[in-house]
């Protein structure tokens, strides 16, 4: 059956209320989302091939290439079977997704007639046209045609929603997340808006502290697609910007990596126009105690940050690599260890590791990483390497590497970036 479509904002408000009173979590949810968006989508030919253009490729790329293609009128199932692969892959689309688009193209869907046929038929409709799986049909059931009673329990954000919405200890499967969902019916569609709501509060709806958003600046893959990512963590009173130059040399050699560049959260006392990750006693004035809780929510919005980063990039983490400086490094070792799921690897320029004590009782994941330090460095000292190093191997890690940069003082020298892209290309895999 077709079921209960849904038009307007009212529609969606009405199965707020449905689900708040079946849910308490739901209703905590909106508490901290606000009211839920509409968000449908066009239907037809054009929203399939969009949404095949989109997979495993970062948003703005996918915009790159939908632009490529509706320029040369390519958004029609005519126009496509007048061309081949090699004039769709001049556009932009790999070898796979050109015969996904061809696929598409001869199918001959009745659009118009998707509009009113039960999900079910709709959904074995789609998946039945090579290049569409269960979860692009349902997405298009949910936003396209507005089905209200539909759920993409394969989506990686629902997944990561429902972990933060029921405080999960780590996403639940496929599998369990559509036998949670059917207790949300018949409103799935607006529970999956309510829930995916929560993501950019970073934040679990049992009371758990909130966290800050990120601003990031971000350089695309220099090939449009992006495979792995790196994660530039700047030091104090610094900003994202400051590192972020660094993908330009590094991106020749690295085509599919996306480079993101979080500011950190806090302005920071000691440089108006810089930001920190925490305070720093001796530098600030702070208390003790201010720069351990100042850590500590660091460590929550970075943690959310890399979250998110992987749900809205569509990336596992052993495709992403964290590249610190200084208090960016700091943070690194600290986070990266403590995360259940491993990252490929740690960059480690100008730090220090912070609580070497604690480590080996709260290690889970012992990515490789690479310790770079200059051994003129008068802000954090040159000693501070063979530390962590002597750390990290007491706490059972098998790669840890180091590379001093001589003459070199609180910086990134040529020398040690080699060092670091080597790194990134044959421990990582980048």
């Amino acid at each position: 059956m077709v079921g209960r479509i849904i038009e307007t904002e009212a529609c969606v408000a009405e199965g707020v209320d449905w689900l708040c009173a079946a849910e308490p979590r739901f209703a905590e949810a909106v508490e901290l989302t606000g009211p839920l968006p509409l968000r449908r989508r066009p239907d037809g030919f054009a929203q399939l091939l969009s949404a095949i253009v989109s997979q495993q490729v970062s948003v703005a790329s996918a915009r790159a290439i939908w632009a490529r293609l509706e320029a040369a009128g390519m958004t029609t199932p005519e126009a496509i079977l007048a061309t081949d692969e090699a004039g769709l892959r001049a556009l932009g689309l790999s070898r796979q997704k050109a015969s996904y688009a061809l696929a598409l193209s001869e199918a001959g869907i009745d659009f118009e007639a998707l509009r009113t046929a039960p999900t079910e038929e709709v959904v074995k409709t789609l998946v039945a046209v090579k290049g569409i799986g269960i979860w692009t049909a349902e997405i298009y059931a949910m936003f396209s045609l507005g089905r209200a009673d539909v759920f993409a329990p394969g989506d990686l954000a629902l997944q990561e929603a429902a972990r933060l919405l029921f405080a999960l200890e780590a996403r639940p499967r496929e599998r369990d997340l559509r036998r949670m969902a059917e207790a949300w019916s018949p409103w799935r569609s607006v529970a999956a808006r309510g829930a995916v709501g929560l993501l950019p509060c970073g934040k679990t709806a049992r009371g758990d502290r909130m966290t800050r958003v990120l601003q990031t600046g971000r350089k695309e893959p220099v090939s449009g697609e992006t495979r792995s990512c790196v994660v530039f963590l700047h030091g104090y009173g610094a900003n994202g910007a400051d590192l972020l130059g660094l993908a330009d040399p590094l991106g020749e050699h690295l085509p599919d990596t996306l480079f993101v560049a979080p500011d950190a959260p806090e302005a920071c006392a000691g440089a108006p126009m810089g930001f920190q990750w925490f305070p720093i006693p001796w530098i600030d004035d702070s208390s003790e105690e201010e720069a351990m809780q100042g850590m500590s929510r660091a460590v929550d919005d970075l943690n959310a940050f890399l979250d998110a980063l992987m749900v809205d990039e569509d990336l596992l983490p052993e495709q992403v690599a964290l590249f610190g400086f200084s208090q960016g490094t700091m943070m690194a070792l600290h986070v990266a260890p403590r995360r259940e799921d491993e990252v490929a690897g740690l960059v480690a320029f100008s730090g220090r590791l912070l609580q070497p004590e604690l480590l080996e009782d709260e290690v889970v994941s012992r990515p490789p990483v690479l310790l770079v330090h200059g051994d003129q460095d008068d802000v954090v000292p040159p000693e501070s390497l063979p530390a962590a190093a002597e750390a990290l191997q007491g706490a059972g890690w098998k790669e840890v590497f180091a590379h001093i940069q001589k003459g070199t003082a609180h910086g990134i020298a040529p020398d040690g970036l080699s060092v670091a892209l080597a790194f990134l290309r044959d421990k990582c895999g980048f």
